[in-house]
């Protein structure tokens, strides 16, 4: 199994880095994050 489920830690997604994948997101037609 991925590792990505033993990390305990939180971590919020900050305006920056939205803003840095925004191209992508529009690009794949994301519509709720």
């Amino acid at each position: 199994m991925c590792d990505i489920w033993k990390v305990t830690e939180t971590r919020e997604i900050t305006a920056a880095d939205l803003e840095r994948h925004l191209a992508d997101i529009e690009r794949l037609g994301v519509e709720w994050i």
